[in-house]
């Protein structure tokens, strides 16, 4: 019986070592995402991520590959008043691009490729919480990286079954873009033609994990108006979700990447030949990299690991 027992307990103190080291394991098990990760074994943001500098990254907020920065607000800043930042996160422009500023505020530092920003209107309030200079180095191989990502996540095959345009007007989610999971751990591939939402009621929700991620490549339009808005849920964040606005749009024209009238969107707009244009209050929290940027009408973008 005394042997039994030995056994036995032996048998049990075995399976809570092994259920031990399995959480441990697990626990150190590192969330692929957008901003530290490569995704799908070919597409890395690299030195255009947004994501934290602690795993060599450089928070950015908006990256610039050649035109403008242009933000503006209708209430200049005053500090101390969280609301009015206008971006969180650091801004980078490449090529001639330049920074122009009129009564906003940026919580973050500036690179450019050459200096020459324009601030006007902010009566002897700051501009940005940090620096402003120059990083060719830097700059130079965030364009690269944006460029090569963008055409590798272009490159892959759709998941099968999956919507090939997105036009909506009400409540959504994954499955009515043509995914039914199993959500956790895997990489979901749309190539759409369109994704569109107005209105309020224009909302799309995306499921999944930390381990789960969406990469949404876009031939045509990508426009939220009226409210709309793309939502995340289930411990999906800004970093696992990729909007690649397609190098060669349909007919070769590159139309703008649109965002008005209070709508929102959250993860990674990536549109490396389209200009991406916010307006009226609009929000993007994660990351937008373009051939140039504007945010007016009190716009934000709001890189959600970069805190204020």
């Amino acid at each position: 019986m005394k042997t039994d027992i030995i056994s036995k307990m032996s048998h049990l103190s075995r399976a809570l070592l092994i259920a031990t080291l399995a959480l441990a394991g697990a626990a150190s098990v590192k969330a692929q995402n957008f901003f530290d990760n490569t995704i799908d074994g070919t597409v890395n943001l690299g030195n255009a991520s947004g994501g934290s500098p602690a795993n060599g990254h450089n928070n950015w907020a908006i990256f610039s590959l050649s035109g403008n920065v242009t933000i503006t607000d209708p209430t200049p800043y005053t500090p101390g008043s969280v609301p009015s930042y206008d971006v969180i996160g650091n801004i980078g422009i490449a090529g001639s691009g330049k920074l122009s500023m009129t009564d906003s505020y940026a919580d973050g530092y500036v690179s450019e490729n050459t200096l020459g920003s324009s601030l006007a209107g902010n009566g002897a309030n700051p501009y940005f919480k940090g620096t402003i200079g120059v990083n060719s180095a830097l700059i130079t191989f965030a364009h690269n990286d944006a460029i090569a990502a963008s055409a590798a996540a272009a490159a892959l095959t759709a998941t099968p079954g999956t919507v090939t345009t997105a036009v909506f007007t009400s409540g959504k989610t994954e499955a009515d873009l043509g995914i039914t999971g199993p959500l956790a751990g895997n990489t979901y591939v749309l190539n759409l033609t369109d994704l569109i939402l107005q209105g309020t009621s224009a909302i799309l929700t995306l499921h999944g994990t930390a381990t789960t991620n969406y990469i949404i490549n876009i031939d045509r339009y990508m426009s939220l108006s009226g409210g709309a808005q793309i939502n995340l849920s289930g411990g999906l964040t800004a970093a696992n979700v990729l909007y690649n606005v397609n190098q060669n749009s349909i007919n070769h024209v590159q139309y703008d990447v649109t965002l008005s009238g209070g709508s929102q969107a959250t993860g990674i707009i990536l549109a490396t030949t389209r200009a991406v244009k916010q307006t009226g209050a609009s929000v993007v929290n994660g990351e937008v990299i373009a051939q140039s940027v504007s945010l007016s009408g009190a716009s934000k973008v709001i890189n959600p690991f970069a805190s204020p």
